[in-house]
């Protein structure tokens, strides 16, 4: 081999390995591109299902896949006093504790699970008077102590209840709290220690307030 066809070897081995370089520079490229494009669908899909971001729960309206759980087989409880009714899953029942507290409330548990009066279900329903012009806001300002919240804090579930839903409100520790402002009464629905959150945004959904 002389030495023009040596250096022609040289040039085409350098390009090759320049090639070659390039090749895995793209592709770890590429690679941590997708990898970041994850983490923010992972984001998302958690902002969306009601769960932890940042230590903290987030909700979002059902617009996601996670909350289309299909109601299909899910009976009705009605209430004809207050006049609301809502949906909750086939396999549960549910027990009155007005009884025990004076007002109106109820526990919904899972089939398995057994009633105590130290534990009134995984979700918890009950009614709460509303004072002369008392707003939801109004009103949950003055349960929970927070006051630096405006009308952003209201949402609207599928059925137009507005509401407000919050994580281990200062007096209600431990429990997830939703606030359905039903016109005449407050209704309240929670699940204490977020034994059963997915739940509680489903229960939201489906609470109807009969005029």
């Amino acid at each position: 081999m002389n030495k023009k066809e040596i250096a022609v070897l040289s040039i085409t081995l350098s390009l090759v390995l320049i090639l070659l370089l390039m090749i895995v520079f793209a592709f770890n490229n590429y690679t941590k591109k997708a990898s970041n494009t994850n983490i923010e669908n992972d984001k998302i899909k958690i902002a969306a299902s009601g769960e932890e971001k940042n230590g903290d729960i987030v909700y979002i309206e059902n617009k996601n896949e996670k909350l289309k759980e299909d109601y299909k087989n899910w009976k009705i409880y009605q209430n004809k006093e207050y006049g609301f009714e809502l949906k909750y899953p086939e396999s549960w029942y549910w027990e009155d504790y007005t009884n025990d507290f004076k007002y109106l409330k109820l526990g919904f548990y899972p089939s398995k699970k057994k009633k105590k009066l130290e534990y009134i279900g995984d979700i918890q329903v009950s009614v709460h008077d509303k004072l002369e012009n008392e707003t939801l806001l109004s009103h949950y300002v003055k349960n929970s102590g927070i006051k630096n919240i405006n009308n952003e804090k209201i949402k609207v579930s599928e059925q137009g209840n507005s509401f407000i839903i919050d994580y281990d409100i200062p007096g209600m520790i431990d429990y997830d709290t939703a606030i359905i402002d039903c016109e005449d009464y407050f209704l309240y629905i929670e699940t204490p220690y977020g034994v059963a959150r997915e739940k509680l945004n489903l229960f939201i959904e489906k609470v109807v307030c009969i005029k």
